[in-house]
């Protein structure tokens, strides 16, 4: 079993299905993992992106004719515009390393008052 479906896979249609076909199927699917009905889910925004990438794939007679052909499509839309986990994690470790220079910087900022106060 592959780890990555194929277009047909992920919208659950065969592969001489009719544009109908994939139309009908991808409309009934998305009902089930649509973002708006589905706040805050990011399993379900992930499956409804790549959904939507099959449906964009299989919806376009070339590209599709290249897939048949290739096995092969460009990169789809949501691995372009979804961060991937490395870069959440260092947008994360940014965040904390600016967070603790600011209390670093606070705390200075507040015991240069406290020596200035104690001198004047």
């Amino acid at each position: 079993m592959s780890l990555v479906e194929s277009p047909y896979q992920t919208l659950g249609v065969s592969g001489d299905a009719s544009q109908e076909a994939i139309h009908g199927a991808y409309r009934a699917l998305v009902k089930e993992c649509h973002p708006d009905t589905h706040p805050g889910n990011a399993m379900a925004e992930g499956r409804f992106r790549a959904m939507s990438d099959a449906k964009d794939l299989l919806s376009d007679p070339e590209r599709r004719e290249l897939y048949d052909r290739s096995g092969v499509a460009e990169m789809p839309r949501s691995m372009v515009e979804c961060p991937s986990m490395i870069t959440a994690r260092l947008a994360r470790k940014r965040r904390k390393t600016a967070l603790d220079t600011a209390m670093i910087t606070a705390s200075a900022v507040i015991g240069a008052i406290g020596i200035f106060r104690c001198v004047f």
